[in-house]
């Protein structure tokens, strides 16, 4: 629900445990560890605390190749390098980027293993590397193949953050009638998202999110 603050709180909880309650017989306190970790690495990475957001994928990669954490690591290693690659690209490093994106192709994540937050993130990211490297149209039919699955999926997450996407690369293609289209869509299943909070609170807070907020001006200040 957009609450980064308490989710970073949470989160750092969650690791200080981890590390206390460690020992021979807690081998799945691996996994958790790992997607603690990686929850604080998207949070910063959100906010725009890069370099907070580094750190804490790069841990989690480090314990890729050791034993300890091989229980469950096909859950959280496609997230690992999912968050490092989007890490690249908005550093501006898309050699990098690319690394960590084929990482996952040569492993199967997006193709082999039915993680379809996944393969709908994996496709952003791709159509991120190829817009920075100046091939817009073969980035916005990578969105829109995204935005077929994100559709079917119908996770709301997934769904806004593509149509965002896609709306950012018409508007600079200059197609801004579909932008409008895109962003309006956006803002629509943030909307929803809102409407169904119940708490007050959660839901003041969700709409003050800065990704959320971003959505719903740009979208209002459409014509």
């Amino acid at each position: 629900m957009c609450n980064f603050e308490k989710t970073i709180d949470c989160k750092l909880m969650s690791l200080t445990s981890t590390a206390e309650a460690r020992g021979s017989n807690t081998s799945t306190l691996s996994e958790i560890e790992c997607f603690a970790r990686l929850n604080l690495g998207e949070v910063y990475l959100t906010i725009g605390e890069v370099g907070r957001a580094r750190e804490y994928f790069e841990a989690t990669f480090q314990n890729i190749a050791n034993v300890d954490f091989f229980l469950a690591r096909t859950r959280w290693k496609p997230r690992c390098l999912l968050g490092l690659g989007e890490l690249w690209l908005q550093l501006g490093d898309l050699d990098k980027a690319q690394a960590f994106l084929a990482d996952m192709d040569a492993h199967g994540f997006t193709a082999k293993f039915p993680f379809k937050k996944h393969q709908i993130r994996a496709a952003r990211l791709r159509a991120g590397i190829l817009a920075a490297r100046k091939q817009p149209d073969a980035a916005i039919e990578t969105l829109k193949t995204a935005l077929e699955s994100a559709r079917a999926f119908g996770n709301p997450t997934q769904l806004w953050k593509t149509y965002w996407a896609l709306a950012g690369l018409l508007a600079d293609s200059g197609n801004e009638s579909q932008a409008r289209l895109h962003y309006a869509a956006a803002r629509k299943v943030v909307e929803t998202v809102a409407d169904g909070l119940t708490d007050p609170a959660l839901k003041e807070g969700f709409l003050q999110a800065s990704p959320i907020r971003a959505v719903l001006s740009k979208a209002l200040s459409e014509p």
